[in-house]
């Protein structure tokens, strides 16, 4: 997928998205490099992913959460997070099942439902 151009906002909401999977990088002792030699990406495309510059999938991120050994709730942020967690991997079941073209029309449904927010994840 082409990077798209993101605005500031954007960027640092990705950017604290992302922060519970540093954190967890530091715990596990596992670098940008491991992640996308397991991922079978570019380092690169793991630190946009980390700094926010490109957005991550949430079949991405929970894929980094496996490799990390945190369990989905911790990867959000803790234990609170766990019924949010439920829904990104039920999310996740559901995108890996859909075609390009229904993919396109969920993003076009949830961008209706819940434009840009900065307030939480």
């Amino acid at each position: 997928m082409a990077d798209k151009s993101l605005s500031a906002e954007e960027i640092e909401r990705n950017h604290r998205f992302a922060a519970p999977l540093r954190a967890w990088m530091k715990r596990s002792k596992h670098n940008q490099k491991y992640i996308a030699e397991q991922l079978n990406v570019s380092e690169p495309t793991v630190s946009k992913w980390l700094s926010g510059k490109q957005t991550m999938s949430v079949p991405t991120f929970m894929a980094i959460a496996g490799l990390l050994g945190a369990r989905p709730e911790e990867a959000l942020g803790g234990p609170e997070y766990r019924e949010r967690a439920a829904r990104y991997q039920k999310l996740s079941e559901i995108v890996a099942r859909l075609s390009d073209e229904q993919l396109k029309a969920l993003e076009n449904i949830a961008d209706q439902l819940a434009p840009a927010r900065t307030d939480e994840i």
